[in-house]
């Protein structure tokens, strides 16, 4: 039954194989038929012992196919949880960056501000451009920084 199916039937069974179980109702309406239909087809696989039936009193039937426990579903459902932890976790930390990235431009606009004043205050003193430029060298800030301050 590998490949394509070549009734709704198998195709039935190929969807149980990967989902593992599923409500009578999604199947419905997935291959566009009523209920009552996928009940036949799930009484055909239940015959044939591929699937079984469950139809509770309380909640939809549903399909699934023969062995299934249920155990895979809650691996996957901690596997998609982890991921979704995975996805909120990223998240927060890309929350985190932005904010740090805004406390540095803001610290960083603080200091180019003091540097403003400390190139006014040196100039009123008389000092030149070559003076202002190492002193600020000297401290580590960029060239092209120290280039467009004192433009």
């Amino acid at each position: 039954m590998e490949g394509e199916s070549s009734t709704s039937l198998d195709a039935l069974y190929d969807i149980l194989r990967e989902k593992k179980i599923m409500r009578v109702e999604d199947i419905a309406a997935h291959f566009n038929v009523s209920k009552e239909l996928v009940m036949e087809w799930g009484k055909i696989l239940e015959a044939g012992e591929l699937a079984t039936i469950n139809n509770p009193r309380i909640g939809k039937p549903t399909i699934k196919i023969a062995g299934y426990s249920g155990e895979e579903s809650k691996q996957e459902q901690k596997k998609e949880l982890s991921e979704a932890d995975k996805i909120k976790k990223e998240l927060e930390n890309k929350e985190n960056l932005a904010g740090m990235n805004k406390i540095v431009k803001n610290r960083n606009q603080g200091k180019i501000n003091e540097a403003k004043k400390i190139i006014s205050e040196s100039r009123k003193r008389g000092y030149d451009n070559e003076f202002i430029k190492n002193m600020f060298s000297e401290k580590g800030w960029p060239p092209k920084l120290i280039e467009e301050l004192l433009s």
